[in-house]
């Protein structure tokens, strides 16, 4: 039996932290058996900017790809023979169009203990994605949403967020296949101090060649390019333009474990001259186990050197080394339950990680776990995520932010579905009193 693919919450990330999206995958297993997991980062890196640190954050491979659109964190699940794919012909191309209509509370829309202030934002967004594939030849995937924020207290805030991404590869024969996929992002972010919430725009190509000479083993080598650009120039210390190369070899122990290594080598340039332009390079070696869909457990362990030019305006000058470190697990536990733990140790470059901008590199801490439950062949799907979170900049404040996401969706029907989300967390720093933040969504989304 096939698995069927059904996607869960997409949670917002403190946008001060780590100006990144805390992204959750329900993978719905044989028999209805469900795991979560972050989607992989290898897919992310060849779609869009990764904010944080020049290397793949994961190098493990994940159990199966799985996807499912969101709208201001409402899922949107996906008919498996809609009407639009039927009229180009079955399964060769495959369109699916959604629409969501959502409405969030927020508590802190400024993420700041002095300028703590509340609105009610109405969300509608709407999206596509056109997929192709010919087995063992070719996949085509493209992929865009808009949407647009209304806040009702503070209408001056109110704008358009929206993606754009496409990916193609080739399959050149049973032991070569090539990549190459273009992303472009519009999202929203908020300053630390700053009554303000500014658009970042982010682009990246990327293409990549893989290698498979035996049955067992292969290499991978990639090349990625990003920007980030704000509207406004206080937060123009963030921009940067980056460019990336990594190489993956790889070698199957057994039909379950695979050891693999990830090499990076990551060129920082800024665009102003707040820091200094920075080179860091990284090795990483990991071993995986996954047995089928029902657990996976996976080790990385390695090192990250970074080098800074000098200038800029940090007080950090010449070279650093810092550790690497990532493991984690997920088990299914009988028909409906799934649950898993991730941990991580993770360093990167100051320049491109939100309020650490006066340092020139960071260290990240994190833990997360998950508790998921889905019943009816996914037609109820519940799911609560602890998590807690570190940063301690070269220069800059710590913080710990921790909290918690629950979240819940119902399959109204095969094309409708409903979802209320509570996230809350605690940002703490080290030189200002904490605060916390609530985020309640309600929302419905339809599938043609």
């Amino acid at each position: 039996m096939e698995c069927e693919l059904v996607k869960g919450f997409e949670g917002l990330g403190a946008d001060g932290i780590a100006a990144e999206e805390v992204r959750t995958v329900f993978l719905t297993l044989p028999r209805g058996v469900l795991l979560s997991a972050m989607p992989d980062l290898a897919l992310i890196l060849m779609l869009t900017v990764s904010l944080l640190v020049p290397l793949p954050l994961l190098a493990a491979e994940r159990l199966t790809e799985s996807y499912r659109p969101s709208v201001d964190g409402v899922p949107v699940t996906l008919m498996k023979d809609n009407p639009l794919t039927l009229a180009l012909g079955g399964r060769l191309l495959d369109l699916d169009v959604w629409a969501v209509q959502a409405l969030r509370w927020d508590d802190n829309i400024y993420q700041s203990a002095a300028l703590r202030t509340k609105d009610l934002i109405r969300t509608a967004g709407a999206g596509f994605k056109l997929a192709g594939e010919e087995r063992g030849l070719w996949k085509l995937r493209l992929e865009g949403q808009l949407e647009y924020h209304s806040f009702t207290d503070h209408p001056c805030h109110n704008g358009a967020e929206g993606y754009l991404r496409s990916q193609i590869s080739a399959q050149l024969s049973p032991a070569m296949g090539l990549r190459l996929a273009v992303a472009a992002e519009r999202r929203y972010d908020t300053m630390r101090h700053e009554q303000s919430i500014s658009p970042v725009d982010r682009c990246s190509v990327s293409g990549g060649l893989a290698l498979r000479p035996s049955p067992y083993a292969g290499i991978e080598a990639g090349y990625r390019c990003s920007v980030q650009r704000h509207d406004i120039s206080r937060m123009g210390r963030q921009d940067y333009d980056e460019h990336t190369l990594t190489l993956r070899p790889y070698h199957e122990l057994s039909p379950y474990t695979t050891l693999y290594a990830l090499a990076s080598l990551s060129q920082n340039l800024p665009c102003t001259d707040w820091n200094g332009a920075s080179l860091a390079s990284s090795l990483l070696l990991g071993l995986q186990w996954a047995f089928y869909d029902a657990a996976r457990v996976f080790v990385e362990l390695g090192v990250m050197h970074m080098s800074f030019e000098e200038g800029g305006q940090s007080a950090d000058t010449g070279g650093v080394t810092r550790p690497v470190l990532r493991m984690g697990a997920e088990l299914a536990l009988g028909h409906a339950w799934a649950t898993g733990l991730e941990l991580s140790s993770l360093p990167a470059v100051g320049a491109v990680s939100s309020n650490a901008v006066g340092s020139r590199w960071i260290d990240r801490t994190q833990c997360e776990a998950f508790l998921c439950y889905a019943s009816g062949e996914g037609r109820f799907m519940a799911r609560i995520s602890p998590f807690f979170r570190r940063g301690k900049p070269s220069c800059d404040a710590g913080w710990r932010e921790y909290g918690f996401m629950l979240g819940l969706c119902w399959g109204l029907a095969t094309w409708c579905s409903a979802s209320v989300r509570w996230r809350c967390f605690v940002i703490d720093y080290s030189d200002q009193r904490p605060y916390s933040r609530n985020q309640i969504t309600i929302g419905l989304g339809v599938a043609f």
